[in-house]
């Protein structure tokens, strides 16, 4: 628990506070829990945030405990609506987006970035888990059609179909070797 003495301490102190494996991710598991988050945390530990985020940077297991606490904190909020069907919705939407990323973009792609930028983009979404498989070939599949437009290329009449890996990836070359072509 927190007391006025134990903060008037830490403040006092000059040291970096110290990373305490177990007890720092036995705290974020009951902070985040409850479905509370970071900031709760920081002030149960008694340190500032950019020394959390630090702390993330510093220990992969803090970073892996972190991960899976906000899961179990989201969870707890994806429940509110359920539990209490009078709750606050602005309130409740607000702190979904952004403590849990709902309703953010998934990819960002800048207007003006080449055809090759923009499948770079959809191509990291999907490694990092942003994007499923159809996700990603539907993006890659408009991003080609805009490319065809732009270049006044002939329009594929077929229809949509789910691609491999391997077939998005011929495409980003395909890509790849026109704009070489253009350029050279």
């Amino acid at each position: 628990m927190i007391t006025e003495d134990n903060f008037l301490k830490r403040c006092k102190e000059t040291k970096q506070t110290k990373y305490e494996g177990e007890r720092h991710i036995r705290l974020i598991f009951d902070v985040f829990s409850k479905g509370e988050g970071v900031m709760a945390f920081c002030a149960e530990a008694l340190i500032g945030r950019q020394t959390f985020y630090d702390w993330l940077k510093a220990h992969q297991e803090f970073k892996k405990a972190y991960d899976i606490a906000t899961n179990i904190a989201g969870r707890k909020w994806e429940e509110m609506p359920a539990i209490n069907p009078d709750f606050n919705f602005p309130y409740w939407s607000t702190i979904m987006r952004n403590r849990f990323g709902y309703g953010k973009a998934k990819v960002r792609i800048v207007k003006d970035a080449t055809p090759l930028k923009r499948l770079d983009s959809i191509w990291e979404g999907l490694e990092e888990g942003e994007l499923s498989g159809q996700e990603a070939t539907q993006l890659s599949s408009l991003a080609t059609a805009h490319y065809n437009i732009l270049t006044n290329q002939p329009q594929e009449s077929e229809q949509f179909k789910l691609e491999t890996k391997e077939e998005i990836m011929a495409k980003v070359h395909a890509i790849q070797n026109i704009i070489n072509h253009k350029q050279g």
